[in-house]
């Protein structure tokens, strides 16, 4: 069977490299072949480094990179009930995930996909070549953790996007390889995810690396997305046995979900940050630290850091040069609006207006920042307005590139654990009341203790699940967890059939009829890209492409 070796081609290159300043290099390593390079302590730390790299790596083989900040937040925000395409503002690579128009060929969902599989051939070469390398028993053990976490991350991400994928967990590639049966990839992913738990420290001992209690936290997310498709059959209409979730034990995985988030609860040490927006911001790193148990960690070195680049969508509009504004070229809708309460001060943090010369400055923990400007109920209806839920500092105090962020992007937080938790304890045991307890202690941080009693009452439902999903979106907006939350939950068509077609709800709901007039279910899955189909005839399409 024809096959071909994985090389570290860029893997090594210094400005790729991740994590904090102290380990980037500034020797290229880009011509190295894995025969040359597995051989000492110092190989095995470039080499992981290269692992996480993809996190925030801005250009990887040559191809577009920015997986986890700028493809993902598109492809999995847009196209939902938090965001669509922004009116008449029309772009090939962006425009089509704001309309439910993206097709096998479109660009981002193949760069996407091509940067996936490009970060689990790092992992998978150095835990094959790991072994060979005289270092410490201790530390190597730690490596193969690692590595197996991120390999286990890489791989949920496919699965949940794309279902069946090709599975490869070495060096040796197959590229006639079929897709496997979701079932095979899970099991894959809750085994690296798993292993990492069982290994990891409760704190990692290099900045921004993995630890026990994230890996805890994406196996129960794991866990939830499997038990909550089970439960709401998931794509069964589609007939389609390779991503069938007929094999998956709900109860089983829901126990899962809620043994491993009282353990993040009870024994983490992790807290809900008292500032909410500070989780958000360029330069509020240590409270972050507080509350998220994974981030993607950048470097504020000018010559060596690795930025993320500033015009993601997910913030407000504005000139990038003065303000610190981003493209904005996704847009909220309106009912994301309405699903916060006045007294709830997420929604002035996450939905703004954009960055003008009305926009004022504001000092936190001794950086300078502007803020956009407020909206109201009336000025949503008659103007644009913006996710405004990451901010930069102000661009005249960079020391590095105006258009690029050096700020730490949360991946996963304690706030989405207890309502993971919350899940698990609704459909294992119906306890509503114990179950909301758990949505009370995220949102009451964000309402003054005078009025928490009213805006529980207001977002009160009978249905559990829907008060569950508000609550999340409320929380999660904007952090590339939307489109898998209505999917799993089977409520993207009911989602969308709530939306408003005009501008009675909001101006930004101008796209909705376009919007809905291209989703079907099919969609809840993407396509397996076409370049991939081309290449390899043994791979098959998901249905509807």
């Amino acid at each position: 069977m024809k096959t071909i070796k994985y090389t570290l081609v860029i893997i090594l290159a210094a400005v790729q490299l991740s994590g904090c300043k102290k380990f980037l290099d500034s020797v290229p390593y880009s011509t190295i072949s894995a025969e040359q390079f597995y051989h000492t302590a110092a190989d095995a730390e470039k080499a992981i480094n290269g692992c996480y790299s993809p996190l925030n790596e801005n250009s990887m083989q040559g191809r577009a990179g920015g997986l986890y900040f700028h493809q993902l937040p598109v492809m999995l925000t847009a196209s939902t009930d938090e965001a669509v395409k922004r009116f008449n503002l029309d772009n090939a690579k962006f425009g089509p995930w704001g309309i439910a128009s993206w097709s096998s060929s479109s660009e981002m969902n193949q760069e996407a996909y091509f940067c996936f599989y490009a970060a689990i051939g790092r992992c998978n070469i150095l835990l094959d070549k790991l072994d060979g390398i005289n270092m410490p028993d201790a530390r190597k053990e730690e490596i193969v953790a690692e590595a197996r976490f991120l390999r286990g991350v890489y791989y949920m991400h496919l699965g949940m996007m794309y279902g069946g994928v090709p599975l490869v967990t070495n060096a040796e590639l197959d590229v006639d390889g079929p897709r496997k049966p979701l079932q095979e990839v899970f099991l894959q992913v809750i085994a690296d995810l798993d292993f990492a738990y069982q290994h990891l420290s409760p704190r990692a001992s290099i900045s921004g690396r993995a630890n026990k209690w994230s890996a805890a936290g994406f196996l129960a997310r794991t866990y939830a997305f499997l038990g909550s498709s089970k439960l709401n059959s998931v794509g069964a209409d589609l007939n389609f046995p390779l991503n069938s979730f007929d094999w998956v034990n709900s109860d089983e995985a829901y126990t899962h979900v809620k043994t491993l988030t009282d353990d993040i609860i009870t024994s983490g040490g992790y807290k809900l940050t008292a500032k909410y927006g500070y989780l958000f911001m360029e330069t509020t790193k240590s409270y972050q630290q507080e509350e998220c148990l994974f981030v993607i960690e950048s470097s504020e070195d000018p010559l060596n850091g690795n930025y993320f680049n500033s015009q993601n969508q997910f913030f407000s509009s504005g000139a990038v040069n003065t303000y610190g504004g981003g493209a904005a070229q996704q847009v909220p809708l309106g009912e994301l609006w309405t699903k916060y309460n006045a007294n709830d001060t997420r929604r002035g943090w996450n939905l703004t207006g954009a960055y003008t010369n009305k926009s004022v400055k504001e000092t936190v923990d001794g950086a300078v920042y502007y803020a956009p400007i407020a909206v109201t109920d009336a000025s949503i209806k008659t103007g644009y307005f913006y996710a405004g839920k990451f901010r930069a500092i102000d661009p005249a105090t960079k020391k590095i590139d105006k258009k690029k962020w050096a700020g730490n992007y949360p991946m996963l937080r304690l706030a989405e654990i207890y309502l993971l938790r919350a899940e698990a304890v609704f459909y294992l045991t119906g306890d509503v009341v114990t179950a909301t307890s758990d949505l009370v202690t995220v949102r009451q941080r964000a309402i003054p203790a005078a009025n928490l009693t009213a805006v529980n009452t207001a977002y009160k439902k009978a249905d559990f699940v829907a008060e569950l999903l508000d609550e999340r979106a409320r929380e999660l907006c904007f952090e590339s967890l939307r489109h898998i939350d209505l999917m799993r939950f089977d409520r993207y068509q009911s989602a969308i059939n709530s939306l408003s077609d005009g501008k009675t709800v909001s101006f930004n709901n101008q796209m909705v009829p376009t919007f809905k007039l291209n989703w079907a279910s099919y969609r809840i899955w993407f396509p397996i890209p076409l370049n991939e189909l081309v290449l390899n005839k043994n791979l098959v399409q998901n249905p509807g492409y």
